[in-house]
């Protein structure tokens, strides 16, 4: 998809991925789900420079398998932009954005599953109004070297890791 507005809901299935280039904005509070059943399934942000999703909606993680859900880039060296209008909803573990290029959260991000949801980047950055809920399972945020400011909402018996590069 390149530079498309998704008006209806979209799930990427079972071992299949998405491609996306140039943006996307998911309009009415439409939801793209990545659901795996075990097999690792993704979707690709793909491009150079920052590479905005925005709008109003949601990004889904769903399904049985452990951590085979990915949002990661397959071509290009783009860098993630949540707006503020797009929320993260990990109710199943995989990686979001575990790659080496920045990701900016500037909407609400939460992570509701017994598995892992790991973030991996070398700039993580948050908007003045993003919020961060760990309701259960364990959030990773690996590597980034500048700040994690702001709140983070940890429930009893989830994991918040903040694995700092020093």
């Amino acid at each position: 998809l390149t530079g498309v507005t998704l008006a209806t809901d979209m799930t990427v299935e079972n071992g299949g991925n998405l491609q996306i280039l140039n943006g996307l904005t998911l309009s009415g509070g439409k939801r793209l789900i990545i659901d795996s059943s075990g097999s690792n399934t993704y979707l690709y942000v793909n491009g150079t420079g920052n590479q905005t999703i925005t709008g109003s909606g949601s990004i889904e993680f769903s399904g049985t398998g452990v951590n085979t859900r990915h949002v990661s880039y397959y071509s290009g060296t783009p860098s993630l932009v949540l707006d503020t209008g797009i929320t993260v909803n990990a109710n199943a573990g995989g990686d979001f954005w575990n790659v080496t290029t920045a990701l900016t959260v500037n909407g609400s991000f939460n992570v509701n599953t017994a598995d892992v949801v790991t973030m991996g980047v070398s700039s993580f950055n948050r908007g003045g109004s993003s919020a961060f809920s760990v309701l259960a399972g364990t959030l990773r945020l690996n590597g980034a070297t500048n700040d994690y400011s702001g709140s983070w909402n940890v429930a009893s018996g989830a994991t918040l890791d903040l694995d700092r590069k020093s």
